[in-house]
């Protein structure tokens, strides 16, 4: 019993729920592309979540990335910097996801 509930908690600690703003600055029309992979990098960056993804400790939304931006494409992921840093401040129930901004 005590195996399966710190195998529970190691998957907290690396999982959780995150939420990303995907939104442009206000007024301006930007259009979502529909291939992530396409396009040059305008922006990355990692947004940290508190309580395993319930609360959102650095800005989680898109708008500065997306400025004078026509045509974008974001790919949301965890690479392996966010699964270390989540394996070492999970502890304290701090998480890290990516946001990567592409423009056609």
């Amino acid at each position: 019993m005590k195996r399966l509930i710190v195998v529970g908690l190691a998957l907290v600690m690396l999982c959780g729920c995150a939420t990303i703003k995907v939104e442009s600055p206000a007024n301006s029309k930007v259009y979502l592309g529909t291939n992530a992979e396409q396009g040059s990098v305008v922006a990355k960056k990692h947004v940290f979540y508190a309580l395993w993804g319930l609360l959102p400790i650095s800005d989680n939304s898109t708008a500065m990335m997306i400025s004078g931006q026509k045509e974008v494409t974001v790919k949301t992921y965890r690479d392996v910097a966010d699964f270390l840093i989540s394996a070492v401040l999970g502890i304290v129930s701090v998480t890290s996801h990516s946001v990567e901004v592409r423009s056609e």
